[in-house]
């Protein structure tokens, strides 16, 4: 697995190729140790990438928004998380979960599971409005925005139907037949302040004009989240 995938990643891809066609078991005692060697130099290699990459993002307030896929374990995905955290940590930088549907992390609730396993202060979760919809939690947005609410970095909306495919899901905020209300007066309820961002993927038509519709249709639906 990752010790085969590390020999080529490390410029070397015969040592891999060769640890499997070789029938010589002391041989390949001796390729397998140095794909262990390998794998463990790409981990150093890759962890010096990723503090490089946060000094860069110091001082800017930025957020990275991280998903999660393929075949995994919590186990795993809680150690990579912390390592990312504290990593993150000392340059201020916060990274939030991105639920996404049909992947390791698909819902709310999944991120929340891992965010509390990593026990980060920095690593938080965000709410997408349509991959929950697509995971059938629309009736209960609520009362995830509640269970999040300490966790809670980014929230995703767009107007949406109830169901169906991406289509009805990712429509202009002004359309769709699912209320959005509730959801926002429960942000404001649990103290939410953070950003709110408008999920666009696909939307057909003229961009601009798509903007122009959210845009005067959030201006209507913000006053929900503004303070009395």
């Amino acid at each position: 697995g990752p010790r085969i995938n590390a020999a080529g990643r490390m410029d070397r891809p015969l040592d891999a190729l060769d640890t499997l066609l070789t029938d010589c078991r002391r041989l390949a005692a001796e390729l397998a140790s140095r794909l262990d060697r390998y794998n463990k130099e790409r981990q150093r290699f890759e962890m010096q990438i990723r503090r490089e990459a946060m000094k860069q993002l110091e001082g800017t307030n930025a957020m990275l928004w991280l998903t999660v896929s393929g075949k995994t374990t919590d186990r795993q995905t809680v150690r990579v998380l912390q390592e990312l955290a504290d990593a993150a940590r000392p340059h201020g930088v916060k990274i939030a979960l991105y639920p996404h549907f049909g992947l390791y992390v698909a819902t709310t609730e999944d991120a929340l599971r891992l965010a509390k396993l990593a026990d980060r202060q920095n690593l938080g979760v965000s709410i997408n409005l349509c991959h929950e919809l697509r995971s059938g939690n629309g009736a209960k947005l609520s009362e995830i925005v509640k269970a999040a609410a300490p966790h809670l970095f980014l929230v995703s909306i767009n107007g949406a139907d109830n169901e169906g495919g991406w289509d009805k899901l990712i429509q202009t905020l002004d359309r769709g037949a699912f209320d959005l209300r509730p959801v926002l007066k429960q942000l404001k309820t649990v103290g939410y302040t953070g950003p709110v961002g408008l999920q666009c993927y696909n939307v057909k038509g003229d961009i601009r004009e798509n903007l122009k519709r959210s845009m005067k249709a959030w201006n209507e639906l913000s006053g929900l989240l503004d303070p009395q």
